[in-house]
């Protein structure tokens, strides 16, 4: 076992170093398999990653206890972009979300952030999502003047419980006019681990401002690289 731990970390730390080197060239790095009981030792290239293309999809999904068939238009931009592609954004660290969604729009030809989180197998907690003000404005005064003529305890109860939903979107939709990126991304996840840390990795949701999106598309953009030093 001590064998094997000690051929194992000396494969990784050959590929740690590269990285300390700043290797950027990726036919330099290796994948590596060994079997000691064999004398087996296979090193090899990384295999190309995996390409992010526009193009329709089928997909099986279960509605209603019935497994139907859903059509998916994936358009991704650029198409064909790998995990080792990102957008660059110089913002520094006092920019606010609302000067960056649309400094964004105008780098990237009009697409339009609607939900922002650091980069992770899934998307999780957002640090920022489009809220639709006007919505829960107009459902907030509707929901008032019902109050006023309900009699009921109960049906009194629900809609109170909805305007204070209501109050609390429109309280966190104000928040976001005056919140930095950084002060967003730290809110939600914490503090940086690396106080050296030049950049935050983060995926979006986006929409065109150009155009209507067509039934059942999506738009699939690379990681943010948001540089606040």
């Amino acid at each position: 076992i001590a064998t094997a731990t000690a051929s194992i970390t000396g494969l990784v730390f050959m590929e740690v170093y590269k990285q300390i080197m700043a290797v950027e060239n990726i036919d330099d790095f290796r994948w590596s398999t060994i079997n000691l009981a064999v004398n087996t030792y296979v090193i090899e290239l990384p295999c190309d990653p995996k390409c992010h293309r526009s193009g329709k999809q089928v997909k099986e999904e279960v509605q209603d206890d019935e497994v139907v068939e859903v059509k998916k238009i994936l358009t991704c931009i650029p198409d064909k972009f790998t995990c080792y592609d990102f957008i660059e954004f110089k913002g520094g660290k006092d920019l606010k979300i609302s000067e960056f969604i649309e400094r964004f729009a105008r780098q990237e030809g009009g697409l339009r952030i609607n939900f922002l989180a650091r980069t992770s197998n899934n998307k999780g907690v957002p640090m920022y999502q489009e809220i639709n003000v006007a919505m829960y404005q107009n459902k907030k005064k509707f929901n008032e003047r019902m109050l006023q003529r309900m009699k009921n305890p109960t049906q009194k109860k629900i809609l109170q419980q909805s305007i204070d939903t209501a109050n609390a979107m429109l309280e966190v939709a104000k928040s976001y006019d005056n919140m930095t990126v950084f002060e967003a991304y730290t809110k939600a996840y914490g503090q940086l681990e690396d106080p050296n840390r030049e950049f935050l990795v983060l995926d979006a949701d986006v929409t065109p401002t150009n155009r209507e999106l067509e039934d059942g598309e999506e738009i699939e953009i690379p990681s943010i690289k948001y540089y606040f030093r």
